[in-house]
């Protein structure tokens, strides 16, 4: 998944809902992995959502911060 948020990052794709239908399977294939694996599954996710993060970061359409703030 991480591929196609780059291939829409070079394409100035800015399609909201694929984007964030990327970042949902991304999270859960993250999650699922980590707990077959016997991993902590909200540091995986963390992990990837920092890592990517750091990648997209200049990408606002891509890497949207807003949409990974927890609000209460």
């Amino acid at each position: 998944m991480d591929i196609c948020l780059a291939i829409f990052q070079s394409a100035d794709y800015r399609g909201p809902l694929e984007i964030r239908k990327c970042w949902e399977t991304l999270i859960a294939q993250t999650h699922e992995r980590a707990v077959e694996q016997g991993r902590l599954p909200w540091e995986a996710v963390s992990e990837i959502v920092r890592r990517l993060g750091h990648r997209f970061s200049l990408s606002e359409y891509i890497f949207p911060p807003s949409k990974f703030v927890c609000h209460s």
